[in-house]
């Protein structure tokens, strides 16, 4: 390090020495450059002489000298006024996670090799100050051609690559030209025998999993799918490539069973059983170029473990049974026992069958036999106590077995038929006394209040009884075309559900997507610290209130760049794929006025779960269950039986356009419309298309909008007037309210019209005035005391400030109002106005009175004690 003195006065080396750019590698201190190029030029000589690479480490620009010290002159040509290259592998790294990733490759080993390039007095050149040239390391050719640095193209050779790799077909190690020889030259015909051989092709999926068996069977071996790209996928990557639907895959690997190795993470149990043990063997396919067939790429058939016939039998996937043999089990079990069964079920099927399977199909087959009891209780006990036009049926598969029992009464089908656009499909009890898991569906009114609609049980949550309800839903309601959004939970049912209602979008509810995200976080699996999970909570919140596609990718790209490998993983293959489903603002429709509301969902659920606490048998389940589906239809009767008395048909109503909406919309409709009246001074409307239609500027696209009907997801979606329209309607001097413009399932007249006090099942007025009067006897002694006292205040503060020669009439007037009170007669107050002074006139009624009366006395006394807190 002696050379540091040196570089500290550098004007005597400036005076005389005369250094040019010597032609060599070699360096020496004092060595003199005229631009900061000619410097990178002497690194790069030194590191192709020596077999090493170097990095800028440290670095003083000529810009940011200048602004310390202004006074001197530096040339632009050396871009740095000081600058040090260090060895790539100098350094420590220190991994901050220790669960993560433990072992990271890392080239930093503490090498000290570096130089130090320093301006020299005049500011016209760059010397070098100081040099360091041993390294730590080995330095030959190989492992210098082999650093990512030297591995780089540039753009010419990556625009070269771009072309070989559209040829190629991003999984193909031949040329285009090659996989077409290779096409014309094999056999368009899957091979008889089972080995295997590059460039076999096959016709569809299919075709290789039979050869994947034929495989298995002639070598006592298993596969398994280790990874693979879907066609339509690949479709989303390369739209124009041609990929038959026969293929089911553009790529698919297959690798044996006990490939790779298994780490157990827990503190707990170190010597699990894993068949991981490292085998390499595996069957690689990919789409030929012409897009029409699969073909054999690649494939190791070498293993490294023992693959026996007596193994091979013994395997989970060769014993298990298909629902024939389970039957015919489960009759034998029956008769004769375990014994007989096992000897049975070797003996028929040529399967390896052990104790512990048998075993299991006893405890399979009492479960069953519970289950099959229980049907038989729920449907004896619904046909004796519900009405034939009532649904109450038990579902069976493709198969003809049980699956389940599905309910629905009369005025869920009447509920459903009233509101078709919106369902909720909820799996909830799925721990029971029946030890079958109850499935309910619920719809959302015209003022976003949640009703059951239909109900059923399952005796196992697969997919194949899941499948056969939601065909017999839609069996049982024709109206099911008119579904427009489906809300669900993230489960194996979300597919099943797009599969049976293909004209409806499927939505997850934000609550429960955020829920599920927190708990699979939260395993050891993904192995995160508890600063990772809430900053990786903090960013799906994020993802989730995403209002369009650009944010969501700015939000992701946040995600990638924490380098949590695992939970980057995890997030594709879980949540990145499906988030028009989940990401509010990707969503494709939107049919409710208001966002989801778990609350009401979590209420519906916890008084289901309560039937099922305090009920042993399956006939009280079904009892508690209906008495409960008719409580919550009582509270929501209730609930309209108040929004219709509030907002009863006025005779002379207001002509402005707020009295207009709120005369012929629901309270839930109405918040959403005037929020978008108000929107709508926001819009900016360009020019003028014809006298219907403008062009306005939105926050994507400028859209063309009439004054009744609007392009955007909300209006297409909701059938009430966005802030679009209202601007439009605006320019061209039309009114805001127009009945052509709003979907009649929003108006107050359709909502009256479906609901229980409609006049097709009851009277209305009379069901209003009844549940009014019901609300008012409710009222407590105490609840009735301060009722009073608050307008009895008021009286005795106008009273005190009335003149005196007035006083004494109106201490006499209320005097009699509270005889008559105490003798139990009615009282009617007519009130003068003008040049006569106020009378009052008591007329006393012999006691006891009608009922009516009191009932419009207690009305009138509850009108104006809200007038008065108003």
């Amino acid at each position: 390090m002696a050379s540091r003195s040196k570089a500290a006065n550098p004007c005597p080396m400036e005076e005389t020495s005369h250094v040019r750019i010597p032609t060599s590698s070699k360096p020496q201190v004092g060595m003199k450059f005229n631009s900061y190029l000619e410097v990178e030029r002497f690194i790069r000589e030194h590191e192709e002489a020596n077999y090493v690479k170097f990095k800028k480490l440290d670095c003083r620009t000529v810009e940011c000298s200048r602004k310390r010290a202004p006074k001197r002159y530096l040339s632009d040509k050396l871009q740095y006024a000081t600058v040090t290259l260090s060895c790539i592998h100098q350094g420590q790294f220190k991994s901050k996670s220790t669960k993560l990733q433990p072992k990271l490759e890392t080239q930093r080993m503490g090498c000290q090799a570096k130089f130090r390039f320093s301006a020299t007095p005049s500011g016209m050149q760059l010397y070098l100050a100081d040099f360091i040239t041993q390294h730590n390391h080995p330095h030959d050719e190989a492992s210098y051609r082999g650093l990512p640095q030297k591995r780089k193209v540039n753009d010419q050779e990556r625009e070269e690559s771009f072309k070989l790799l559209q040829k190629r077909k991003r999984g193909s190690a031949q040329t285009e030209e090659n996989l077409h020889a290779m096409e014309e030259t094999l056999s368009d015909h899957i091979p008889n025998s089972s080995k295997p051989q590059v460039g076999m092709k096959f016709s569809s999926y299919d075709e290789v999993e039979r050869f994947i068996q034929e495989h298995e069977e002639a070598n006592y071996v298993k596969f398994r799918k280790l990874d693979c790209r879907t066609v339509e996928s690949n479709r989303k990557r390369m739209p124009k490539r041609y990929l038959s639907d026969e293929l089911r895959y553009a790529t698919v690997t297959f690798s044996c069973i006990h490939h790779g190795q298994y780490a157990s993470q827990s503190r707990v149990r170190h010597r699990q059983k894993s068949r991981r043990i490292g085998c390499q063997a595996k069957f690689r396919f990919a789409a030929t170029p012409s897009g029409k067939q699969l073909y054999l790429a690649d494939f190791v058939t070498q293993h490294n473990h023992p693959h026996d016939e007596a193994s091979f039998r013994s395997l989970p996937q060769k014993r298990k049974l298909n629902d024939q043999e389970r039957e015919e089990a489960f009759k034998i079990l029956q008769k004769k026992g375990r014994r007989a069964t096992l000897k049975h079920l070797q003996e028929a099927t040529g399967k390896a069958v052990t104790t512990r399977d048998v075993h299991n199909l006893a405890a399979a087959s009492r479960q069953n036999s519970l289950c099959y009891t229980n049907i038989k209780a729920i449907l004896d006990y619904l046909s004796q106590v519900e009405e034939q036009t009532s649904v109450i049926e038990v579902v069976t598969n493709a198969d003809e077995r049980v699956v389940g029992i599905y309910y629905q009464d009369r005025e869920m089908i009447r509920v459903y038929a009233s509101f078709p656009h919106y369902l909720v499909v909820d799996a909830t009890c799925k721990n029971n006394s029946l030890q079958m898991p109850l499935y309910v569906i619920l719809v959302e009114d015209s003022n976003c209040e949640y009703e059951i609609v239909a109900l059923f049980f399952l005796i196992a949550s697969n997919e194949e009884s899941f499948r056969a309800m939601m065909r017999r839903f839609k069996e049982n309601n024709p109206i099911w075309p008119c579904l427009q959004v489906i809300m669900a939970d993230k489960d194996n049912s979300t597919k099943i559900l797009v599969d049976e209602f293909p004209c409806a979008s499927l939505q997850m509810c934000l609550s429960q997507v955020l829920r599920k995200f927190k708990q699979d976080t939260s395993k050891k699996q993904l192995g995160l610290q508890k600063e990772e999970e809430a900053f990786c909570e903090k960013l799906m919140r994020k993802l989730a209130a995403s209002k369009s596609e650009a944010v969501y990718m700015e939000i992701y790209k946040q995600l990638l760049n924490t380098e949590l490998q695992t939970v980057i993983k995890y997030y594709n293959t879980t949540w990145h794929n499906n988030r028009q489903e989940w990401v509010e603002g990707l969503k494709s429709r939107s049919v409710t006025l208001k966002k989801e509301d778990p609350e009401k969902l979590k209420a519906v659920s916890e008084k289901l779960v309560a039937v099922f606490k305090n009920s042993p048998t399956s006939k009280k389940v079904m009892t508690n269950l209906k008495r409960e589906v008719e409580s919550l239809r009582e509270e929501r009767d209730k609930t309209a039986a108040a929004l219709l008395a509030e907002n009863a048909p006025i005779t002379n109503p207001d002509n402005t356009t707020v009295s207009k909406f709120q005369q012929y919309l629901t309270p839930c409709a109405l918040k959403y419309v005037l929020r978008q009246l108000k929107l709508s001074w926001k819009v900016k409307v360009k020019a003028d298309i014809d006298n219907k239609s403008m062009t306005i500027t939105s926050s994507k696209d400028n859209m063309i909008v009439c004054v009744d009907s609007c392009p955007c997801r909300l209006w297409q979606s909701l059938c009430l007037p966005c802030s679009h329209i209202f601007a439009v309607r605006r320019t061209k001097g039309l009114p805001f309210f127009a009945k052509a413009v709003i979907g009649s399932r929003w108006s107050l007249e359709y909502y009256r019209s479906c609901s229980r006090l409609s006049a097709q099942n009851t009277d209305t007025a009379q069901s209003i005035d009844a549940l009014q009067r019901q609300r008012l006897r409710l009222l407590s002694r105490h609840e009735k005391y301060i009722r009073v006292s608050k307008i009895t205040k008021q009286l005795a503060t106008v009273m005190s400030e009335a003149p005196a020669e007035q006083f004494a009439s109106q201490l006499e007037a209320v005097q009699k109002v509270l005889t008559c009170f105490q003798n139990g007669s009615s009282v009617n107050i007519m009130e003068e106005v003008g040049q006569h002074a106020i009378d009052t006139e008591v007329i006393t009624e012999s006691f006891p009175y009608q009922e009516d009366v009191r009932m419009e006395s207690l009305q009138e006394t509850h009108t104006q004690d809200e007038q008065t807190t108003a």
